[in-house]
Formats: structure tokens, sequence, C-alpha cells
């Protein structure tokens, strides 16, 4: 048997061994967003061409043609770091472009990678990347390329970034920490939500719409109403702004009640606060609101669901009976939060109708955008909603190794990369690779995959 399955590694190998590596390249296009101290940025990406449009008190803008493709980008104060695979020279190209002096560099990291789940990001001296083999360490490099220091954490990295002004944060589950020069601090307080970016330098807000107040600790303080990701917030005063759609909504940080609102021209996806005035930007222009131009809304009368002060630990607490998330088809963990055995060619729908969410409204996204049709992939989200609380999945399709929602040539070749050692993964994209079910991934599940293409 095993020589029967060698031989079938042999044949795939020739058989696929001029097919691109395109399972380790992210969107060809995709737009970038994050806000500082310096403004609000929007970077938009498509090959190897960079759009840089920074929205302050003055707007700045410049395009980049690069060598190689952007499969990321991460930013701070100006300082744009684009993220290239050179996986023919198993490398990362790194390029880091100085905004306000218009200076490109570059410098190449050996042995670095860059998949759908790695998590990185930089601050003003240094860039940060998660261990393509060990997703419990972080890797620090100087910006001429040169390692400085590795931080180890006890969990898996789930997202890292950056402060508003200084500082760097990695989240490790639901537990916050906080960079220092040679170590890291834990934060202790409320567990976190996902997706989590810096209103300010003292306030950070989920992908929920969850906001949280950090110091040496995190405090979870409210959720704010939004129907959709929420991708920026900015502070002003004792308010912080949240847009939803096309309305922009202000809130009190202290009681989390909601005291204000604007409706835009646009649906903005970036916030600065600029002095006592609010820049919003969108992909094609940006526009400053003073605090005058909000209005007022009558105190207690507002459906303000971000008014919830139960700390996120107690968030299940006399719910069982309620609210129930499960399935007689895919496997759900509750450990990692991580759903698995979806057949590969399952629907938005079809996957909403074979969970059970009582008492929860459910959102699939991917990459931040919610999707609401065509085939459920590799490394998907699923946020399941209450009134008080929220739950999120990853998703796992067996056989998906590349987040498309289908078995191709393409996962074929990249667990074939994984089995000969040329190329490395965890998370989900195990759990997918393991179409035999048995714990581990082999030629059996090679075999097993070639025979479904």
């Amino acid at each position: 048997m095993k020589k029967v399955l060698s031989i079938t590694l042999i044949v795939i190998i020739v058989l696929f061994s001029a097919l691109s590596p395109s399972a380790y390249v992210s969107g060809n296009t995709s737009d970038f967003y994050y806000t500082d101290q310096s403004g609000a940025y929007h970077i938009s990406c498509s090959g190897k061409r960079a759009v840089i449009d920074r929205y302050a008190s003055t707007n700045r803008s410049a395009q980049l043609d690069l060598r190689y493709t952007v499969n990321a980008v991460c930013g701070f104060c100006g300082n744009i770091i684009l993220l290239c695979n050179d996986t023919a020279n198993n490398q990362l190209v790194v390029y880091t472009y100085s905004l306000d002096r218009d200076f490109l560099d570059s410098f190449c990291i050996y042995g670095a990678k860059l998949y759908n789940d790695t998590d990185f990001c930089c601050d003003g001296s240094y860039l940060y990347i998660e261990n393509c083999n060990n997703s419990k360490e972080l890797k620090k490099y100087s910006f001429e390329g040169s390692f400085i220091r590795s931080y180890s954490f006890n969990n898996d990295i789930t997202s890292a970034f950056c402060g508003y002004s200084s500082g760097v944060y990695i989240v490790g589950g639901s537990t916050l920490y906080r960079i220092n020069v040679e170590s890291f601090t834990t934060l202790s307080g409320a567990s976190v939500n996902p997706g989590l970016f810096a209103a300010n330098e003292n306030y950070l807000v989920s992908a929920l719409g969850d906001v949280y107040r950090v110091s040496n600790s995190v405090e979870r303080l409210f959720r704010m109403d939004t129907s959709s990701v929420c991708s920026s917030s900015c502070v002003i005063g004792n308010r912080i702004y949240s847009s939803c759609n096309s309305e922009i909504f202000g809130y009190d940080l202290e009681s989390g009640e909601k005291i204000c609102s604007y409706t835009c021209r646009s649906s903005p996806t970036l916030l600065y606060s600029y002095g006592d005035s609010l820049i919003a930007a969108d992909k094609n222009s940006s526009y400053t609101i003073s605090r005058d131009a909000f209005t007022e809304l009558s105190r207690g009368n507002t459906d303000n669901s971000g008014s919830n002060h139960q700390d996120s630990n107690d968030q299940y607490a006399n719910n069982d009976t309620f609210k129930e998330i499960s399935s007689k088809k895919y496997r759900i963990s509750f450990t990692d939060y991580k759903i698995s055995a979806i057949p590969a060619g399952t629907t938005v729908a079809g996957f909403k109708s074979d969970i059970n969410h009582k008492g929860y409204s459910v959102a699939l996204y991917r990459d931040n955008v919610e999707k609401k049709s065509g085939n459920v992939g590799t490394a998907w989200t699923a946020i399941f909603s209450s009134d008080d609380d929220s739950i999120q999945f990853e998703l796992s399709v067996t056989g998906d190794i590349t987040g498309e929602g289908s078995v191709n040539s393409r996962d074929l070749k990249l667990l074939m990369d994984y089995l000969i050692g040329s190329a490395d993964y965890n998370g989900v994209y195990l759990l997918s690779s393991d179409l035999s079910d048995d714990g581990k991934v082999d030629v059996i599940d090679l075999a097993m995959m070639a025979k479904r293409i």
C-alpha cells in the first residue's frame, strides 16, 4: 500500500510541478485601511502596483510600481510596508515607503512566508511577523531586514496591530498583549473580540463594535450599534465616533449612550479626528465634519444595544436555556472555536440552514467583507450575534486549502508542497488537509484529493 501511495505521490509531482503556487498569493486586488496619529490611510493594491492616499489636514497621494506582486500591507505614521512572497527564492520581499519623504527602499527575509492566516504589523522602527512554522511565535525585524528577536506566547496568535501613537498589540485567543522593547505584557481584565484596531492611544475597537479602554489592563466598556463590520472609529473629547453605512454616530465614552448622529453623502470607511472636527473618507474622496454639524439625540430614548456593560467573561451566564449553536452535519469546537467537516461546494445559504443557531443571527465574512452568496471557503469567519454576546468561529472546508470553497489542482499542489516540505501552514488549513479524518496529514490525504479532482 505504501509503495502504491509513493508512486501516486511521484506521479502527482510530475503532473503538477509546473503549476504556479497561486495558493500562497492573496487576492490580486485589495484595499487596506488604517488610521493613526498622522492621518487616515487607504492603500489600494493591484498586482505590482500600490496607490496610497492619506487623508489629514493636508491630503497626500503616491503611486508605486514594484517588481513583485503585493500580497499584504501594513503601515504606521506614513511608513507603508508592502510584503511580497518571492516563492522561487524562498524569501519575503519587503518594500518600505515613506510617504512624507517620498523614499522607497526594500529588503528580503529568507525563509519567511505569508499565508492567508499569517499575522503581522509594524511600528515606527520594526516589522513584526508571525513565524510561519510556529503560530505562537512573533519575529521582530529591523527595516534593514536584520532579525532582532522573537516573542513566544501561550496561545496561537490571532491578530497583530499597532497602537494609535505607539506600541504593538498582539491578540492570542481572547487575550490582549502589549509588546515592550524586550518583552511583552499580558493585559489583564476583559477578554477581547476579534478584529481590533486603535481609535486613539487609549481606546480600542473590535470589528463587532466593542469599545475597550486600555491602560495597564483592558476594560470592555460597551458595544456600538453596527449592521456591518466596524473598520474605523475616532475619539474627540469624551465621545467616540463610528460609521454605520451612511451614518456616523457619536457615543458617550462613559455611559455608552448613543448621543449624536450625522448623515454622510457616502458610506465612509475611514474616520480621523482633526482638532475639534472629524475627517470622513471613502475610496474616492474625503470631507471634514465639525462637531456642531452632528444632530444631538434625545438622551435615554435611543435604541442602544451598546449600553450593555456586562463583562465578556460572563457573556454566556443564564443564557444556555435560550440559545444554542449546534449542527448534525458539521463539527463545532468550542475549545478552539472552529467549525470543520464542511463539504466543498457548500453555499452560504446551505451552511446557515445546516447550523442550529437558536437565539443568534449568523453572518459569514471573508477578509472582513460579509459574504451573502457563493461557496463557503476555508479560513472564512462565522460570527453568531445576539443582543448580549457574540461568538466567532473559523471555518474549515474539507479539501479546500486555498479558501476558494472548492477542491482543485491548486489545493493539490499546496498539499503536495506541504508533504515534501516546501510549504508550511497550520490551523484550519491543516484541518482542511486531513481528508481521511484520521488526525494527521499524509499521502493518503493527497491520494484522496487527487481522486476527487
